[in-house]
């Protein structure tokens, strides 16, 4: 079998690795980035889409990485958000 995935990335990705006081794992992280098809940016729909998330008892952040998900088109979502694992 030939498996193919396409990397989405976001805003909010980039937010939060920038406030990763770890400089080893924000590089890392940062590199990912290059690997990317796709990069969503803020928008209204984004943020309308995240409002409509955080409803469902979900952080804000974790609403906003659902919604660039869902704008994205994404087939999966990797988090290791243990929080956003349990509820689905």
């Amino acid at each position: 079998m030939n498996y193919e995935f396409e990397l989405v990335w976001s805003f909010i990705l980039d937010f939060e690795n920038s406030l990763n006081s770890f400089a080893e794992r924000k590089n890392a992280i940062t590199k990912w980035k290059q690997y990317s098809q796709i990069d969503i940016v803020e928008s209204k729909e984004v943020l309308e889409i995240a409002e409509d998330i955080h409803l469902l008892n979900i952080n804000s952040a974790d609403s906003l990485h659902v919604a660039c998900s869902v704008i994205g088109l994404c087939n999966y979502l990797i988090t290791a958000d243990d929080g956003l694992i349990r509820k689905y």
